[in-house]
């Protein structure tokens, strides 16, 4: 947990970023200078770290749902992630100087919405990021594969990441909202800089974690592979 902490600010530029709000515009889309705004803004409780029980909760499920079947993870994981993203997305965006609403003012304010808005992108962002883990869990990856795999993976799920956080803080409609709509939409209008803003941030949180995670796998089931093929010493006896 205490990477997640660490590295929280960036997850919250990349929702700024995203949304384009007053934050992205101060900061002129740089990390340092958009840290500088949040802590500005309210130190690291009200400023650099507003959402972060929420970001904490997610690391805890991502790290505490069992991961042995896509079938099973992923939904579970989008089930539990849901509510948790739905409102984090509204304490991390920042509206000029205006403070962080509560946590119980934004869960009112979304009401059932928060169970169900952006739940397909996040399903879709869940599937890939998981499923770059599998080939690691059967001992099939090395160095460069891990380093691939994950900034692989980071890529082609951002856009899921863009239109679920699109779609969680604007739509106020729809229940579920239309990511493929919200994606055209960005992409007509800023070409591919649009469905991939906010990357550099979200890669420069994710990306050590998340290969640092694929080689321990690899190297687990590695070991586990060879302790099955290697005779006990009783057995040798």
């Amino acid at each position: 947990m205490t990477y997640q902490f660490l590295t929280y600010p960036l997850d919250v530029i990349k929702t700024n970023r995203i949304v384009q709000s007053s934050l992205a515009k101060e900061g002129v889309e740089s990390v340092p200078r958009e840290f500088m705004a949040l802590y500005d803004k309210g130190g690291l409780q009200f400023g650099a770290l507003r959402g972060v029980s929420m970001g904490l909760l997610l690391a805890a499920s991502e790290q505490y749902t069992p991961m042995q079947s896509l079938f099973v993870s992923v939904p579970l994981l989008t089930a539990i992630q849901q509510p948790l993203n739905a409102i984090q997305v509204h304490k991390q965006v920042v509206q000029g100087s205006a403070a962080a609403p509560s946590y119980t003012a934004i869960a009112t304010q979304l009401n059932v919405k928060m169970f169900t808005l952006g739940v397909v992108p996040t399903f879709a962002r869940n599937l890939v990021l998981l499923s770059a883990l599998q080939p690691s869990r059967q001992g099939i990856a090395d160095d460069v594969s891990s380093v691939v795999l994950a900034l692989g993976a980071i890529a082609v799920s951002h856009p899921f990441e863009v239109a679920r956080v699109h779609l969680q803080y604007f739509e106020k409609s729809s229940a579920l909202g239309d990511a493929a709509h919200v994606l055209k939409t960005m992409y007509a209008k800023d070409g591919v800089a649009g469905v991939y803003r906010g990357l550099i941030p979200r890669t420069i949180q994710m990306a050590p974690a998340y290969m640092g995670l694929i080689f321990y796998n690899s190297q687990r089931k590695g070991a586990d592979v060879q302790e099955f093929f290697t005779p006990s010493p009783a057995a040798t006896a």
